[in-house]
């Protein structure tokens, strides 16, 4: 790891939050609204991402883009948080490209990079510590060596990734979804293309160094169905929730609630048991229901047990 600065001395960081994708993992989900807009607990999941980012770097800029469905991520972004930027892609620009529309946008600092479909708890000014203008730092957590998309090398470098390797691992790692890129480095990332195979990997070849900072806690990559409930019953776990029942709710006499979140003006009908059940806001949901989602419009999204 390189020398770090003070906290107290950091610059300035510009923060770009990943949100155009398709979702395609997510399907049928994705189909009715934005991945960025996927419920998480009491709200979003980009709102999760947003409120972290105020808590840790108060004032700091916040950019996000936006492609699928952009529409409704511009609405809800506009009035949850006003000063927030939001980049339109009339074309999906890949996770490289979309980070390239943000260097009109950059602070004195360094470029700050968040997935919107990983839900974790990062130390952000801890990586953006150890970030030079020159330096490029993953956030990750560590496996046994060989496992995982990362390889980590001595003193916290990246010595394999995709499969290549230029140095002698000593851990395995999983990739969290956010990084932190000097400007020097930013300034190089193409019009178009993905972060990792299309920037990264090619940096990593011709001898560049990329630094890690382990992410302590759990975490899920919501972007398949199967990680998106364990999110959300994870949600429930961490505040010793049996249920959560949102605004405009209620539970008639009858109907029992088991690991279930109940959005906002949910209807409830029938009776029985609803056990993990994820009901979007506005949802209809008929008693008896297990392993489901239920969406805005009705759908009934079955949730099966299955590979993260």
């Amino acid at each position: 790891m390189g020398t770090s600065l003070s906290v107290d001395t950091l610059p300035m960081a510009t923060v770009m939050v990943l949100a155009a994708g398709y979702g395609s993992r997510l399907r049928p989900l994705t189909e009715e609204r934005p991945k960025a807009l996927v419920p998480v607990g009491d709200v979003p999941a980009i709102a999760h991402l947003i409120r972290q980012l105020r808590a840790q770097l108060g004032n700091s800029r916040i950019l996000a883009n936006a492609h699928h469905q952009s529409g409704e991520l511009v609405s809800f972004l506009s009035s949850y948080d006003p000063t927030l930027i939001v980049l339109v892609e009339p074309e999906i620009l890949g996770t490289a490209g979309g980070l390239r529309g943000a260097l009109d946008h950059l602070d004195e600092g360094p470029l700050l990079v968040v997935n919107t479909d990983v839900i974790s708890k990062p130390n952000y000014r801890e990586i953006l510590q150890f970030v030079t203008d020159d330096g490029i730092v993953l956030g990750i957590q560590r496996k046994p060596a060989g496992q995982g998309p990362l390889g980590i090398g001595a003193q916290g470098r990246v010595v394999r990734l995709r499969g290549e390797r230029v140095g002698t691992e000593i851990s395995g790692g999983d990739y969290l979804g956010v990084a932190a890129l000097g400007r020097q480095v930013a300034s190089q990332l193409p019009l178009r293309g993905c972060l990792v195979g299309d920037f990264l990997l090619p940096l990593l070849r011709a001898g560049a160094c990329i630094e890690t900072v382990e992410v302590q806690g759990e975490w899920f990559d919501i972007g398949t169905l199967h990680n998106y409930a364990k999110a959300n019953r994870a949600w429930l776990l961490e505040r010793n929730l049996e249920a959560w029942v949102g605004p405009s709710c209620a539970v008639p006499v009858g109907i029992q609630l088991k690991e279930t979140l109940l959005g906002q003006g949910t209807r409830l009908s029938g009776s029985g048991l609803i056990q993990r059940v994820i009901a979007w806001p506005s949802a209809d949901v008929r008693a008896p229901l297990r392993d489901a989602v239920v969406t805005s419009t009705g759908r009934i999204v079955p949730i099966s047990e299955g590979p993260s």
